[in-house]
């Protein structure tokens, strides 16, 4: 669901925004109570929604 990440040199790992949206999708998800099984099931279908429709 999610790539590796470039480290830095500093050794931080650097995502993109694309990256940190999902990110922040899995753990708002998680906070509702979902699992990480469930969370990467929706978001599938939300993207394949997506991508039907646009």
């Amino acid at each position: 669901m999610i790539p590796l990440a470039v480290r830095g040199e500093n050794g931080y790992r650097n995502y993109s925004s694309d990256i940190l949206e999902t990110l922040t999708f899995i753990h708002q998800a998680q906070d509702l109570g979902f699992t990480l099984d469930e969370v990467v099931r929706r978001k599938q279908r939300i993207t394949a929604l997506i991508e039907k429709y646009t």
